[in-house]
């Protein structure tokens, strides 16, 4: 950024730019709702508060509350800095917002993907940026490998569930999805453990789901700690 701003003001190419200055310069790139690129999906509130159920082609996902600011940020001090509005659960991304509707081989990961400002309220916070990166990574691969675009991809059911599979035999979450795996050994083995909590069951960790809601214990087994303390 600083060598354009450079080559504007010293190349003797843009002589209009003379008495202009570099006011400020940003510390973070991609500066939030700066760039959002439309896919074959647009990702909506409604999807975040229960639609996501309904996606097939899910791939991550998210739970940050609707985290809504004032478009004026600091320059509008009479206003809330922001208005949290609480998801009930985290929901699904589907890969149809990981890509462009209309540049074949262009896919987003991050705080550029195919959703509405709502939406986007939730969707843009670090951690569902990491997991999204992680769904457009492996997305691209499997299109390199197969030789085809991501909306081939996607209207592929059986490519959708291998991306699925791979995913979370790397350790992705996705709603609704579990490990069917034939190589996963786990699948066939039986688990044992000197002492559960009440609420779990050494056999917990075989369901082949990644992750628990919150305050849930159907897919994960916790040990009493010493003195009968809660884990």
């Amino acid at each position: 950024m600083l060598g354009v701003w450079d080559h504007i003001k010293n190349s003797g190419r843009f002589p209009e730019a003379a008495n202009w200055a570099l006011e400020t310069v940003g510390m973070i790139p991609g500066k939030r709702e700066s760039r959002r690129v439309m896919g074959d999906h647009i990702l909506c509130q409604a999807d975040l508060e229960g639609a996501w159920k309904g996606f097939p082609d899910a791939v991550a996902i998210g739970g940050w509350p609707f985290d809504d600011h004032p478009s004026e940020g600091f320059d509008a001090p009479e206003k809330q800095p922001f208005i949290p509005t609480k998801i009930a659960e985290p929901y699904n991304i589907p890969l149809g917002a990981l890509y462009s509707r209309n540049i074949a081989n262009l896919m987003m990961a991050g705080r550029n993907i195919s959703c509405t400002h709502v939406a986007f309220c939730s969707t843009r916070v670090m951690a569902t940026c990491a997991v999204v990166g992680q769904a457009v990574g492996t997305a691209a691969a499997m299109c390199a490998r197969r030789g085809g675009t991501p909306r081939e991809l996607r209207a592929d059911a059986a490519a959708v569930r291998e991306l699925q599979q791979t995913l979370l035999r790397n350790d992705q979450t996705i709603r609704n999805a579990v490990n069917e795996d034939p190589a996963d050994l786990a699948r066939r083995a039986r688990a044992a453990a000197s002492a559960s909590t009440a609420a779990t069951r050494p056999e917990n960790v075989l369901t082949g789901v990644t992750r628990d809601l919150p305050r849930q214990w159907a897919h994960r087994w916790a040990a009493p700690v010493a003195g009968g303390a809660p884990p």
